[in-house]
């Protein structure tokens, strides 16, 4: 007699297999087991996650700006690639629509299983990721019209979720509750002040004893290229030093001139590999 799981059974298990592409950043799986973007297949082969930008796994209405993200998705050992993620994108499209999103946006590197499925999925190639690093040797403090000062979450939030949201586009926005978690679980994290006010902020997440990582640095567009965004930077490399960080990476958008430049003048360096940024339209006729 077979054993029937549950969907939260089924989760757990296919977290377990080969093939896993896990986004989940600062989240946990079991944070989403309940949550109705969380797409199980009856079968057990696959499962999906697809998050609206805005949305906490506490969300269960409409949310965010019309896109999500593929945050994870799993297939059973054995299942037919092709078939079941044909069969996943067909529940998260009929789902997302409900809740208004009309893009689903995916991040592959070459080496995840799931890179050479996505095209023919539907999805479109919309931009590529790429890594500079550097070692963490010591730095002059940067000098802006800003005052730089450690982040107090407490304090900060609603003001940074603002900044964030003039300073990226959509998909690359964090809502309150991304902001929130990410902020809670980073290493540090410091904001630069005029008169008062945030007008830009930068957190990193240690890795490893030696190794952090610039998850996220932001300027408000009124406030940009005076220096504030080196400022954050430099103030985050100097306090990761002084933790015993040796490693430095981040990301920047391929088309991003304006930050590779700073971060080649700030001694970092471009790494070979890149990610790939898909953009599928959810109303387009398939």
């Amino acid at each position: 007699m077979s054993v029937v799981l549950s969907p939260v059974e089924m989760t757990h298990r296919l977290n377990t297999q080969r093939r896993v592409m896990d986004w989940l950043h600062w989240w946990r799986l079991e944070e989403w087991q309940r949550s109705p973007f969380l797409q199980v297949l009856e079968d057990g082969k696959g499962a999906a996650l697809a998050v609206p930008i805005g949305c906490s796994p506490l969300s269960q209405g409409q949310c965010g700006t019309g896109q999500a993200w593929l945050r994870w998705c799993a297939l059973a050992n054995g299942a037919s690639a092709g078939r079941t993620l044909r069969q996943l994108l067909e529940r998260l499209r009929t789902h997302l629509v409900l809740f208004g999103v009309r893009e689903l946006w995916a991040l592959t590197l070459t080496s995840d299983w799931l890179h050479p499925y996505v095209a023919d999925l539907g999805f479109r190639l919309s931009e590529h990721i790429i890594t500079f690093a550097r070692g963490n040797a010591a730095l002059s403090e940067a000098q802006s019209p800003a005052q730089v000062s450690p982040l107090m979450l407490s304090l900060d939030l609603d003001a940074l979720v603002e900044v964030d949201a003039t300073a990226f586009n959509p998909p690359w926005q964090l809502g309150y509750a991304d902001l929130r978690r990410l902020l809670r679980t980073a290493t540090l994290g410091y904001v630069a002040l005029v008169d008062c006010r945030i007008v830009g902020y930068v957190c990193a997440l240690r890795e490893r004893y030696d190794e952090a990582h610039i998850v996220r640095l932001a300027v408000a567009p009124n406030w940009q290229r005076r220096g504030i965004g080196r400022a954050l930077l430099t103030a985050a490399m100097r306090a990761l030093a002084e933790r015993g960080v040796t490693y430095i990476s981040l990301n920047t958008m391929a088309s991003n001139a304006a930050a590779q430049r700073l971060y080649s003048q700030l001694g970092f360096v471009r790494e070979r590999r890149r990610g790939f940024v898909w953009c599928l339209r959810l109303d387009e006729d398939r």
